[in-house]
């Protein structure tokens, strides 16, 4: 244990950069867990749109929708989102980064929560997945 500790002390920066690593681990840790309920792959999100007509809401910025989205997919600002939700059909949102969806729940009327879903990874994932985008 003596060792241990004559290691910490004669190396702060190595201790210090350990200690951002596992704080950036637990960090993505703790979001994970946040988000289970919300956080869908691209299969289930496939399925949904396939079998439950899924809505497919896409709230990054316009030039990031322009560069590609997924066939479908309507572009919405977070403050209009509550508008796009009456019909009753499964909600799946793809957002820049899937933390996002933190400030958004907020914003979201009752009994809207349980049908939205998020794409883990939006369209990065999406891509990786070899499904198309369109322009």
């Amino acid at each position: 244990m003596m060792d241990l500790w004559s290691f910490v002390i004669r190396h702060p920066f190595l201790m210090g950069l350990t200690l951002v690593v596992l704080g950036m681990l637990l960090y993505e840790e703790v979001l994970v867990l946040l988000l289970r309920d919300w956080l869908i792959t691209v299969g289930e999100a496939v399925g949904l749109i396939n079998h439950h007509s899924a809505l497919v809401l896409d709230l990054r910025e316009d030039k990031e929708f322009k560069k590609g989205h997924i066939l479908g997919a309507e572009q919405v600002v977070a403050s209009q989102l509550s508008g796009r939700l009456d019909d009753g059909k499964p909600l799946i949102l793809v957002l820049a980064n899937d933390t996002d969806f933190l400030t958004i729940r907020n914003q979201l009327p009752k009994g809207i929560v349980e049908r939205v879903k998020i794409l883990r990874g939006g369209v990065t994932a999406w891509q990786e997945a070899g499904l198309p985008l369109v322009n």
